[in-house]
């Protein structure tokens, strides 16, 4: 199942997808691949180290993958924090700050202590911050109070036990992507709703809001688990990864990629993950 859905996912971007995006046919898909898509070329272009031929071309699997599946309106602000570093540094990503979306807007902004590892992201501390410098709340590029949805890929599930790894300045928006019932979500409220199962990392945790003043959906990698009560109370103020100064809670999980928006229907949760799992893997990121 899983293979027929990321032959599915390659499909729709253009690309064959293999099992294995390391293997030696992965690359000859990729360096056959027709020529970027208009939106990886302006990401692409505004990286100050221009990344390899073979990187290009996944960058663009994903984008495509995104746009064809469905899933690239629905996003606001999406940061791939997995990604290369600049060049003669092991410890900065330029190209892992831009925002997929609008690479000329939202660069993430670091703070206190992070870490930046080359092709996995960026891991936080007792006081690091990636602000994505985005607020609904003051103007928002889609996200409505009860059209929203977040989603953040943590590789590690750090030692820190605060809040989470996407949180606003007033709390609407808290992702916490630990490991089976500790990991809980809230969007357009402060009340925070727990998984039910979770699991371990590497994973993608996540909520939406559909449509529904009184409930949440939280999610784990594709499947949706149960709604919970959460009472919308308005927009989110300034969206941050790994933790938030204002409210002054953080976690030291390393995050690959992150991002909110619009609240992603069901149908669409494969149609994100599959192609950021080929993307994370290509990379080394994941097994």
């Amino acid at each position: 199942m899983i293979r027929i859905v990321l032959l599915l996912a390659g499909l729709l971007a253009g690309l064959s997808a293999p099992a294995d995006a390391r293997a030696p046919s992965a690359r000859t898909a990729l360096l056959s691949s027709p020529a970027p898509d208009i939106a990886t070329q302006q990401l692409v272009a505004a990286m100050t180290t221009r990344p390899s031929g073979d990187r290009i071309r996944m960058i663009d699997y994903l984008m495509r993958a995104l746009q064809g599946g469905g899933v690239w309106p629905y996003l606001d602000v999406y940061h791939v924090m997995a990604a290369h570093c600049d060049a003669g540094s092991t410890t900065a990503s330029q190209a892992g700050r831009l925002n997929w979306k609008n690479a000329a807007a939202n660069s993430l902004t670091l703070s206190g202590t992070t870490t930046v590892t080359c092709d996995r992201g960026i891991t936080g501390s007792a006081d690091g911050v990636a602000s994505t410098g985005y607020s609904p709340l003051a103007a928002s590029l889609g996200l409505a109070q009860n059209d929203a949805g977040a989603s953040v890929w943590a590789l590690t599930n750090g030692s820190v036990t605060g809040i989470a790894a996407i949180l606003a300045d007033n709390s609407r928006i808290r992702v916490r992507a630990r490991i089976n019932t500790s990991a809980s979500v809230a969007i357009s409220s402060n009340t925070t709703v727990a998984l039910t199962t979770g699991g371990n990392v590497p994973h993608v945790i996540g909520v939406n809001r559909r449509g529904d003043p009184s409930n949440i959906i939280p999610f784990r990698n594709f499947t949706d688990e149960p709604s919970g009560a959460s009472v919308s109370a308005g927009l989110p103020s300034t969206v941050s990864y790994l933790g938030n100064a204002t409210v002054g809670t953080f976690t030291d999980q390393q995050v690959a990629i992150a991002g909110v928006g619009r609240a992603l229907p069901a149908e669409l949760l494969a149609a994100k993950y599959f192609p950021e799992a080929m993307y994370l893997r290509w990379l080394g990121a994941i097994p």
